[in-house]
Order: C-alpha cells, then structure tokens, then sequence
C-alpha cells in the first residue's frame, strides 16, 4: 500500500464509521427521551401509516364512548321522570278506586281536587325535564324537524303551493283544511288541533306567510286571479277503487255540483264481493244527494240519502251488487252559482324523525355504529289520557279508573322499552372499552420504544462512537510518519 500524504484512506473509513455510530448513538438518546419508536414518518413508513390510523380510530372511539355515557345518562333521567309521572298515575288509579265505590259518595270532591293536582304535577314534570335543554318528556325530545305535503284540490283559486315554515309540537303530525271564498280568500282550519280558523287574503303572485294562533306558520303561494266555473247540475266524479277481497280501503274525493269545487265528501268501501271494480261518486249540489255508479257499465248502482248543507254526517249506503260504502260529508257549505266556495287542498304535516335521537356510538358513519333512543312520547297528563272526565260522580270515576289503567298500561310500556335501551346502551359501552383497550395496546406495540434494547443500543453506539474518535486520531497520526523520510 502507497504511503501518501494528499489521502488518508484510514482517516475516511475512522470517520465513516464515528458518523454511523453518533446518528445511531443519536437515534437512541432520541428513543429514550421521548419513549417512542416511531418519532417521524421516516423512523418506519409503514408502521407511521398504521399506528396513526389506529391512534385516530381509537380517539374516534373515546369521544363515541363519551356519547354512549352521556345516552345512558339521557335515558335514565327520562326514566327517572317518568318512574314520578307513574307514581303519580297509580295515586290516581287509588283515587278513580275510591271514588267509583258507593261507600265514598261523601269525599267525591276532595278526591277530584287531588286528582287535578297530580295531573298538574304530571304535566310540570313532562315539560321540564330536560338533559342539556332537550326535552325528553313532552314528545318533542328529537326535535321538531317535520316535512309538510300540499294536496291540490279542485277549486282554483290561485293557490299554486303551502308550505308549513315552523310547526308547534303538537303539530308534529296534523292535517291543515284549507277552504277558498268566492273572492279568493283561504281559511286554514286545523282538522285535529287547536288552532282556530285563519283567513288569508287573497295577493296574486305572491307567497303569504301566515302564522296561527299556536305558533304553527304557514306559506301560501297565490298565482293568477282566482277564476270561478259555471253552475250546473251534475258534479265531477271522484273514484273508489276496489282491488280485492283482502284489500278495499281506498279513500276517494267528490267534487261538487258547479263541476270544480270538492266539498269535502270522501267515501271508503266498507265491505266488497271480492271483484274488482271502480265505482263513480256524483255529487248534485242542488239536492244535496250522492248518486253511486258502476264506471265499467254506467249503470246506477247506489244512492245516498240528501246531506245538509254546513252539516258534517256520514252513511252507509249499500250497493246493488252486494259492496257498501261509506260516504262522509265534511260540513262545508255547498256554495252558491259560480262560486268558487269549497276545499281546495289538504295541507298535511309529518315528523321526519319519527321522534328518534340518534347517537354517534362508533367510531365510523354507518348504521351499525349508531343507535336511536325513541323519546317521541308525550307524557303530559292529556296525552296520556287523562284530564278528560273527573271523578265527582260514581260513574265518572268508573270511566276514569278505565283511563287510569291505559296510562299505566303505557307508562309501564315505555318504561320497559327504555329499560332496555339502557341495557343495550351498556353492552355497547363495554364493547367501546374493549375496542379501546385493544387499539391502544396495538398502537404501543408499533410505536412504542423497547426501553431496555434502546439502552443497550445506546450504550453499544456509545462505546464504538468512542473507539471511532480514538482510532481517527490514529489515522490522523499516521500521515506524519511520512516526515521520516526527509531527515
């Protein structure tokens, strides 16, 4: 081997060596300060990649376990609400009891006055209890999110669309009635609630907002001017279609006299031969009668008895080929020639959540890492069934024990259901556990450091970062003797 003076070959190798040895000597001081394998991507790629998806899914899964908590919590203070309100439900079953018997004839009023205040006590318990200002026991707990249908009638008046805007809870479900003037102007009538009739006027071309009396607002869309249609005799049709034995509940519509305005008539078969047919529903508005007849032959097979006009009836009217039908009469006026006087349309709400709050109990966006807890039930003291009727007679407190009875049946029901929602809320829980504990053990196993082979790596990188500096100052050493040489 050459001996030379502008290359120190064993220099280079001695300092190779001393820089491999301080970055792995560096490497693990860096391991051992922080306790982690894996300090950056570069340290492994792809345990990096894998340990830190499993480290967000084990996060995902700690808040979804906070979530399934804070549900159980949820469920069991709606649970402890209602286990008051059916306490309060067995009192009035001892005192509905006590009143229906002879032998407390004499103490009906005090029993009456204390049943009123436990029905009070029913309803402030139901409108107030609440988890993180949602209501759990007023049938509004999911929220009061509802989609509402416009069904066209047959009037024009203009109205081109109705849309409800906001809804009372206790509209969740209810069907708007809405009735034109001859001079365009609609009434909304509340067929099942408690708000009062509201009239709107009639604006061509222009979308209405009207609230009513229980907060429920409603969009009316007027189009062009309302036009009305000539007086005659014979009345649109409206249809029943019978499909089957098994299945002959269709609803139909009759239009009246004037040829465009319903009055609110709907008929349902009540009983069929079992053919299928389609009958034909004639309103004469002159006569206040409704004429049944077979589509498929033209013939006359039924006719009703005369209807009253702005008198709500219904009857039974029995076919010539064996069917009955029941024709229903809404009691809306008549109307006069040419007017446009009738229904115009149906203005229907629906919740859209079925009354269900849904939790995030998973750590992913699907079905199966979410659960519903159903707390649509109203349990104020006349949605439960009572309030309506006393116990200041005999026989008024022998109907009320009956009332007492379901609300129990119900209370009881819910209770149970909830019960078990409990339940599965903790088998969920447990399983979150688990899944937890699983996840964080296989994130440590990746990028967790071995404390005692990191030890034992330093302390080897140390010493051979010793011996390198010693040798490359031998190395370094080594080119003097060139020196020799020259003397």
């Amino acid at each position: 081997m050459a001996l030379t003076v502008q290359t120190n070959n064993a220099a280079i190798t001695a300092l190779k060596h001393l820089n491999t040895n301080t970055t792995n000597m560096n490497k693990s001081l860096e391991r051992l300060s922080s306790g982690f394998r894996i300090n950056n991507a570069a340290d492994d790629a792809a345990g990096f990649a894998i340990s830190s998806k499993l480290d967000a899914q084990t996060n995902r899964l700690k808040a979804a376990s906070l979530n399934a908590s804070q549900a159980q919590a949820m469920v069991k203070m709606a649970d402890a609400g209602i286990n008051e309100i059916q306490n309060m439900v067995g009192r009035i079953q001892v005192l509905a009891t006590q009143a229906a018997s002879a032998n407390n004839a004499g103490e009906l009023t005090k029993l009456n006055a204390e049943r009123v205040k436990l029905e009070s006590a029913i309803d402030k318990i139901a409108a107030s209890t609440n988890y993180n200002g949602v209501n759990l026991l007023d049938g509004t707990g999911a929220g009061s999110s509802f989609a509402s249908t416009y069904t066209q009638g047959t009037v024009n008046t203009g109205v081109t669309n109705a849309v409800v805007t906001a809804v009372s809870s206790s509209n969740l479900n209810a069907t708007f009635r809405l009735d034109s003037a001859a001079n365009g102007n609609v009434t909304i009538t509340d067929t099942g609630g408690t708000a009062t009739n509201f009239v709107v006027t009639f604006q061509a071309n222009t979308t209405v907002h009207t609230t009513l009396d229980d907060g429920t607002a409603i969009d009316l869309t007027f189009g062009d001017a309302p036009s009305g249609v000539a007086s005659s005799t014979a009345g649109t049709s409206g249809t029943v279609a019978v499909t089957g034995q098994d299945d002959y509940s269709t609803t139909g519509a009759v239009a009246a006299a004037d040829g465009g305005a319903s009055i609110g008539i709907t008929s349902t078969v009540v009983t069929s031969n079992g053919q299928s047919e389609q009958y034909s529903l004639t309103f004469a508005k002159a006569t206040g009668i409704v004429t049944v007849t077979d589509t498929a032959s033209g013939n006359t097979v039924g006719v009703s008895t005369a209807f009253t006009s702005t008198t709500a009836a219904n009857q039974n009217v029995t076919l010539s080929d064996g069917d009955v039908i029941n024709i229903a009469y809404a009691g809306a006026a008549f109307g006069g020639a040419g007017s446009l006087d009738g229904l115009i349309g149906v203005l229907t709400v629906g919740s859209n959540n079925n009354g269900a709050l849904s939790f995030q109990v998973g750590a992913d966006n699907t079905v199966a890492n979410q659960i519903d807890v159903n707390l649509s039930a109203n349990y104020s003291a006349s949605s439960l069934g009572l309030g309506v009727g006393d116990l200041t007679t005999q026989s008024n407190a022998q109907t009320y024990l009956d009332a007492a009875k379901t609300a129990m049946d119900t209370l009881i029901s819910n209770r149970a259901d909830l019960g078990a929602t409990t339940n599965q809320i903790a088998f969920i829980q447990a399983n979150l556990a688990t899944s937890i504990e699983q996840g964080i053990a296989s994130v440590s196993s990746i990028r967790d450091a071995d404390m005692a082979e990191e030890m034992s790596s330093f302390t080897k990188n140390q010493i051979l970062s010793q011996a390198s500096t010693a040798m490359l100052a031998q190395a370094n050493q080594a080119a003097q003797n060139v020196l020799t040489l020259f003397r």
